[in-house]
């Protein structure tokens, strides 16, 4: 019965405790005032390169955005800049870090106001591209070389991803010709090629729907028109 009788009381005092320190949390809140944060990026993109990258985002409207910040690599790395409002395109920014080395990244971009108030973080991934991607990329076969009436008529392979072809021969005037043939092209006919002139060609990828540099796959075809 003793131990009973004195329940309530201890229940009253802990609950009392856990009042006191929850009202000390509080109030610790209210002393350190609400955070208010500037405008946060919106819209954030990124377009790859060689060795780059380029971040693109809208700035918005809160005249306190001053400048930003920019993090990657778990924030081991990081670029600062400022916004100079009166080159912004319809409030969107673009920026481009060099040397950059290849990999998939996650990238921060915070913008920053003054006294030391900044955006709540915008995240984007993207890769950055160099020497091993460029050593995987693969000629467009050149399948066949064939006199036509009109010149000369060459066929393609099926494109292995590739963008384009740019096609160099000697003419009958002896002048060089430069022909760049798309992916989606099988069959092209080249007009006034020499009598057994000499040609060349290069493969060119551009990775994923959009990049910034057009990559150049690391072997070149040479050979000479069979008539």
């Amino acid at each position: 019965m003793m131990k009973n009788k004195y329940l309530p009381i201890i229940c009253l005092f802990f609950l009392f405790a856990s009042c006191s320190g929850m009202n000390d949390i509080i109030q610790d809140y209210l002393d350190r005032g609400e955070i208010n944060y500037i405008g946060r990026p919106d819209s954030l993109l990124t377009t790859g390169g060689n060795g780059r990258m380029q971040l693109r985002w809208l700035a918005g409207k809160d005249p306190r955005v001053e400048g930003y910040i920019i993090y990657w690599n778990n924030r081991t790395d990081s670029v600062v800049g400022e916004i100079d409002r009166n080159n912004l395109l319809k409030d969107r920014y673009n920026f481009c870090i060099f040397n950059v080395k290849e990999s998939s990244y996650e990238f921060e971009l915070v913008q920053t106001g003054s006294k030391g108030v900044n955006s709540i973080a915008s995240t984007v991934t993207g890769n950055v591209y160099g020497d091993s991607y460029i050593s995987q990329l693969k000629i467009r076969e050149l399948i066949n070389v064939a006199e036509d009436v009109d010149g000369v008529k060459l066929t393609w392979g099926i494109s292995n991803s590739s963008k384009y072809v740019d096609f160099t021969y000697e003419k009958a005037d002896g002048t060089e010709a430069i022909c760049r043939i798309s992916s989606q092209v099988n069959d092209i006919i080249l007009p006034n090629p020499k009598s057994r002139g000499a040609y060349s060609y290069s493969t060119y990828y551009v990775p994923g729907k959009d990049s910034l540099d057009v990559f150049k796959a690391p072997e070149v075809v040479d050979g000479n028109f069979p008539f």
